[in-house]
């Protein structure tokens, strides 16, 4: 028999030994090749697939991560020229310090608005914003066109836009569009404080001479909010672990009564009476 041979039981067949030594990768190799060889438009669909899905990927983290970093950095940027010191010499050793509010509210307005252009998608609104009330400081038609038609939007942003725009046509002197401005956000005032738009409001119609409708606006601020502090003060004095969260406006509620004692102190005696320390069971 010859050396490296096999025999089987049918002596016609004839295995040779080296085929007995299979590489199992080399056979898996082989099948694969073959498949693909057979299917190789199908391969080529999936390999497009596969490399879009990484393309995809690449830019997902790109637009999330990356671009979400550099935004938030833009953004504080401007933030900080909006928020900086002004004066003649730059005491509070500020890095970033202005001799002019013009200049100051410029540099931050060019800045909010390179934020809402480039990064529309995660700043845009609130970027405009500011670029808007900073516009006020020093070219107020163009701050105003700037809010107005972020004011229109049903958004939180939307309704600061809206109130920035109302403080300055009372400002102005265009006291009837101010009162409408403010009617609109208390009946949907979206997160703004309503006790705040309403205070806003009297005083809208103190300086535009209406003086019933502001001592009526005054004396409901004020009323509304001594009674929490009372019912509050009351809740803790028979149970001081009630929870009675009191005047949520208490700030507010002082300067509505100031007002109110200005224009018509006799209804400041139709108030409920101030409780003690009422502060404590509230705050602004």
């Amino acid at each position: 028999m010859a050396r490296g041979t096999v025999v089987t039981k049918h002596h016609h067949q004839r295995i040779k030994a080296k085929d007995l030594k299979h590489d199992a990768m080399r056979d898996a190799y082989d099948k694969v090749s073959d498949w693909v060889e057979a299917n190789r438009e199908q391969v080529k669909k999936i390999a497009a697939i596969t490399l879009g899905v990484i393309v995809v990927g690449g830019l997902i983290y790109y637009l999330v991560v990356f671009r979400s970093s550099r935004a938030e950095t833009a953004f504080a940027n401007a933030y900080e020229l909006y928020t900086a010191p002004v004066g003649d010499t730059n005491t509070t050793k500020s890095p970033v310090f202005f001799t002019k509010d013009e200049d100051k509210y410029k540099k931050a307005a060019e800045a909010f608005n390179q934020v809402a252009s480039s990064y529309s998608w995660q700043y845009g609104d609130v970027a405009t914003y500011f670029a808007g009330v900073s516009e006020l400081k020093y070219d107020v038609k163009t701050g105003k066109q700037t809010l107005e038609g972020l004011s229109h939007k049903d958004s939180q942003t939307g309704k600061m836009a809206a109130f920035a725009l109302a403080e300055q046509d009372k400002e102005d002197g265009d006291f009837d569009k101010a009162i409408s401005i403010y009617q609109s956000l208390i009946k949907n005032p979206g997160d703004l404080p309503v006790t705040m738009v309403k205070l806003h409001l009297g005083d809208a119609y103190r300086l535009a001479g209406r003086k019933d409708d502001a001592v009526n606006t005054y004396f409901e601020i004020a009323k509304n909010g001594r009674k929490a502090a009372a019912d509050a003060a009351a809740a803790k004095t028979k149970d001081p672990n009630s929870k009675a969260e009191g005047d949520p406006t208490p700030d507010i509620t002082r300067q509505a009564v100031e007002r109110l004692g200005q224009l018509d102190p006799s209804k400041v005696d139709e108030l409920p009476e101030e409780p003690p320390a009422a502060n404590q069971f509230g705050g602004f």
